[in-house]
């Protein structure tokens, strides 16, 4: 069995050979081929339909995934409040009772 590296040698070695018999002028053509971009028709239709599934998708994900408002902003900063009263003051020692 031959190693991925041994294989991905052989590929590129055979690539390069044939690279070196191609006819003249072949690869001034096929740059060239290359270098020119296909024009691309754009559906106007498909545009406004994307735009329109782009907007619902922000709204559904609005109700889903609804901003905090101020109550929820509220509740959340009085229990920020209260876990940090509660590591402040642990309440009484309590080591060794169970030990």
């Amino acid at each position: 069995m031959i190693s991925r590296e041994l294989a991905s040698d052989g590929c590129h070695g055979a690539l390069t050979a044939h690279q070196q018999v191609a006819p003249p002028g072949s690869r001034e053509a096929l740059a060239e081929r290359r270098s020119i971009a296909p024009v691309r028709y754009t559906d106007p239709a498909i545009t406004v339909a994307v735009e329109r599934q782009i907007r619902a998708q922000h709204r559904l994900s609005a109700r889903a995934f609804p901003e905090p408002d101020d109550a929820l902003v509220e509740v959340a900063a009085a229990r920020a409040t209260r876990n940090a009263g509660a590591v402040a003051d642990p309440g009484p020692d309590r080591t060794g009772m169970c030990g």
